[in-house]
């Protein structure tokens, strides 16, 4: 096998280990005994996925199997469990109150006006959520719209 010519036998043990997760190879039981070889270099695999002529690949960052030839990435190492954190804390925020913020982060950079299409291409935010965000403003008395121009509250009254 050309693949592990230059791996190490733990290398070569983890690889396997990973390729039977997959379900690409099973380790088979010797004639006669109940049970598969404990050490690694006493087992014998067999072929249960054949995809084609190159073997699949490991990706570590994913913790996945990538077939090189059908150009599938597996679903999940069913071994693979991700550990969750018990410190953090997540704490989701309201799409609109995003919003929002990234409209008032934007004001307060701005010198002095700035165009109503030029606030909501550089806020990022949906026109519909913009519409909703800029019109709530208004009406709290935080921003003035001359025409097409939005001025924050506070810089129009100096």
């Amino acid at each position: 096998m050309t693949v592990v010519d230059g791996m190490s036998i733990a290398m070569m043990r983890e690889f396997f280990l990973q390729l039977e997760h997959a379900g690409f190879v099973r380790v088979r039981i010797p004639q006669g005994k109940k049970t598969k070889p404990k050490r690694f270099v006493d087992r014998s695999y067999g072929l249960v996925k054949n995809t084609g002529a190159l073997c699949p690949v490991w990706v570590p960052k994913q913790k996945r199997m990538y077939d090189r030839n059908t150009q599938e990435m597996q679903v999940r190492d069913p071994v693979y469990v991700p550990k969750e954190s018990k410190k953090i804390e997540h704490r989701p925020v309201d799409a609109l109150d995003y919003d929002r913020g990234r409209i008032v982060q934007i004001l307060e950079t701005v010198e002095d006006v700035i165009s109503f299409e030029d606030l909501q291409s550089r806020s990022g935010v949906p026109y519909g959520a913009f519409m909703t965000v800029v019109s709530d403003m208004k009406e709290k008395g935080e921003v003035l719209m001359r025409g097409t121009w939005v001025t924050p509250v506070e810089r129009s009254m100096t």
